[in-house]
């Protein structure tokens, strides 16, 4: 291949070259600056929880040499004796301070986690469920960000220059979704880091043939490893790998008969490859305790169990609740046309369209390469009927090499356009179309990954309609002003209760506050309930009713985060226990008793449909029937999807079919 240099090169090189690959390291070392201190802004998200399990029992596993088990132990290996004896019981039986979250985190390798409690514990950080430990996190997530845009840049490099490496690091950075899951994402900003760097060291490879060098036969073998050792799903850069080496070696060996392509440099080549693919294995399983016990059978179970995901996740889309194994086949390809920028869309019709009108110029097989490392995951996971959610960021690996077309499309068209003035305007384009998702980036950096493009009407457009902070960032902004604002001192005799469904990034932002706070687990549709002092809720599970119909944030908040003036977590402050008292009165059938305390309550929380069910319950038990009625069917126009609404007006409707039937005057309930 390397004789015949017309095929490789995809076009002249530019005049522009030396400047572009100045601005490419310029903008790379910027990054590799900002974005790790940017990190520490990001909120800790929703699955760090589960990470931190692993953080915390990782190293015990290599000190002692792999006798140490613990993180390997599963939810329900444990939660026999914890129901029996509590966690004093689990402690002494399995020596664990916490339970494991699920009993799947065997599954993940532990590169990562390994990284940053090491570094944490360089730095005396010794707790993993402390502020200071996800800072380290983020920081170390920073880093990883700019090493992808480092391998994207390159890979537009190896296909069609500076210019073009340029461009495609420039489209990657203004994708705020990348971006914030860059931020705080440990599952799956490693994995896309592996990845990218192995696609660009198989392209080299591949470009290579016939006499592909060790350096990069070491790179590809890196690659795989770095990304096995944070999922399994890694195991397909293997199969990419292998596939295209043949078809490349098949290809210019017995069709176009290139120079070298014979059997002296053949067993070299396999030589390499296999070296390259069995040590990428092998070395991906290095930290990922599980797979390192059985290596060659947990990866192929693990592997088969991802692709049967159980759990399923209820999901906004579409403006309706939708369990997430139920999601229609275009999810993930709308979820990426919304939350993309303009600039990424435009050029990724472009790319395709030059890629295939340059065919001839260019070498094809290469881009097959990289369209096959998009699609192939696509097709994998409509095959499987994979169970995703959370939008496209499972999928999110494959961004870098849809950004490396985007960025080729517009250097063909800046290529094809040979006149100053006709270039001048494809930039003004990419900068126009690029303003609003830049302009998202520098007015809510804390909630990058939230960002909707306008085509869907920006985040306004997707609220009440999809999911926006699944992963609970605003917490951190929540707590931060409960803590300034509402003065909670630590010398106080009374223990603060704090209601959420945010539980563990609430307790980690308030433990400075140590015992004096409690936190309590309380999901919002059934806050009314519970006894406390102040909640702090996010938007991801209320229903679609009352955000569509600014019913939430509810009365009583006296704080709101928002994201692109759209509200993601609310907090709650109660002044009075009017609403408690009613609910618990009515629970015990007090029912007389409890109908002052709900009229108290909805004098200052007239949009609580709690409230309107529970005094209707009480208006009929104690012989106000059509006032009853009334008061749950108002309770169903603030919430259709109001369960003990549901339930009442259920036997109430089951109750007047009775008597209908039977004559009877008899009372319902």
């Amino acid at each position: 291949m390397t004789s015949k240099k017309s095929d490789l090169d995809l076009s002249a090189p530019s005049s522009h070259e030396v400047l572009f690959r100045k601005l490419f390291w310029a903008i790379i070392i910027i990054a590799g600056v900002l974005l790790p201190l940017l990190s520490l802004n990001a909120g800790l998200n929703a699955d760090e929880r589960f990470q931190v399990y692993i953080a915390d029992y990782i190293t015990p596993f290599y000190s002692s040499f792999g006798e140490d088990q613990r993180v390997l132990l599963t939810k329900d290996e444990v939660m026999p004796t914890f129901e029996k004896g509590g966690m004093e019981a689990v402690q002494q039986q399995f020596g664990l301070n916490r339970l494991p979250p699920t009993n799947d985190m065997r599954n993940y390798g532990g590169l990562f986690e390994l990284t940053s409690k090491v570094v944490a514990t360089i730095f005396g950080i010794d707790s993993v469920t402390e502020p200071a430990f996800f800072n380290v996190r983020h920081f170390l997530l920073g880093i990883i960000t700019v090493i992808c845009l480092l391998f994207t840049g390159l890979i537009a490099k190896e296909l069609l220059g500076w210019r073009a490496a340029f461009l495609a690091v420039i489209l990657l950075l203004v994708s705020p979704r990348f971006i914030g899951h860059g931020m705080m994402n440990s599952k799956d900003i490693p994995f896309a880091m592996g990845y990218i760097i192995a696609t660009y060291y198989i392209i080299r490879f591949l470009r290579s043939l016939p006499a592909p060098t060790w350096k990069t036969t070491i790179g590809v073998m890196v690659g795989m490893a770095l990304a096995l050792n944070m999922r399994v799903g890694a195991m397909l850069l293997m199969f990419y790998f292998g596939l295209f080496s043949m078809l490349f070696w098949f290809y210019f060996q017995y069709i176009k008969k290139e120079n070298g392509f014979d059997k002296s440099t053949l067993g070299k080549t396999v030589l390499k490859a296999f070296t390259a693919g069995v040590g990428g294995y092998f070395l991906g399983l290095l930290f990922w305790p599980y797979g390192l016990l059985d290596p060659l059978f947990h990866p192929y179970e693990v592997l088969k169990s991802q692709s049967e995901f159980p759990i399923f996740i209820n999901q906004l889309f579409e403006g309706e609740v939708v369990r997430s194994n139920e999601l229609p086949n275009y999810y993930l390809s709308k979820f990426i046309y919304m939350t993309t920028p303009l600039s990424f869309l435009v050029g990724l019709v472009a790319g395709v369209v030059m890629i295939v009108l340059n065919r001839k110029q260019t070498h094809l097989g290469l881009w097959a390469f990289l369209a096959f490392t998009v699609l192939f995951p696509l097709l994998y996971l409509g095959y499987n009927h994979t169970n995703v959610y959370n939008g496209w960021r499972h999928l999110i690996f494959v961004y870098p090499a849809m950004v490396v077309i985007a960025a080729v499309g517009f250097e063909y068209l800046l290529r094809h356009f040979t006149k100053p003035a006709l270039q001048y305007g494809v930039i003004t384009v990419v900068v126009l179309l690029s303003a609003p998702s830049v302009y998202w980036m520098a007015t809510n950096w804390s909630y990058q990954y939230v960002y909707f493009n306008p085509l869907i009407g920006g985040i306004e457009g997707a609220f009440g309609q999809y999911s926006t902070d699944y992963y609970m960032n605003g917490v951190k902004e929540a707590t931060t002003w409960l803590k300034e604002n509402e003065k909670l001192e630590l010398s106080t005799n009374d223990t603060i209760i704090v209601a959420t469904d945010c539980v563990f990034p609430v307790q980690v932002y308030l433990s400075s506050l140590g015992d004096k706070v409690k936190v309590e687990y309380t999901e919002y549709k059934f806050r009314t309930d519970k006894d406390w002092d102040y909640g702090i809720f996010y938007s991801e599970y209320v229903t679609p009713h009352q955000l569509q119909n600014a019913l939430w944030p509810p009365k009583g908040s006296v704080y709101n985060v928002k994201a692109g003036g759209v509200p993601i977590c609310t907090v709650l402050k109660r002044t009075d226990k009017n609403a408690f008292t009613a609910r618990q009165l009515m629970i015990s059938g007090q029912f007389a008793e409890a109908i002052p305390f709900f009229e108290k309550a909805l004098e200052t929380h007239d949009d609580d449909e709690a409230l309107y069910s529970g005094l209707g319950l009480c208006y009929i038990k104690t012989g106000k029937v059509k006032q009853g009625i009334n008061m749950i069917e108002y309770s169903l126009t603030l919430n259709p999807q109001h369960s003990e609404g549901l339930d009442l007006k259920k036997q109430l409707n089951k109750s007047s079919n009775k008597n209908s039937n039977n004559n009877n005057s008899k009372k319902p309930f």
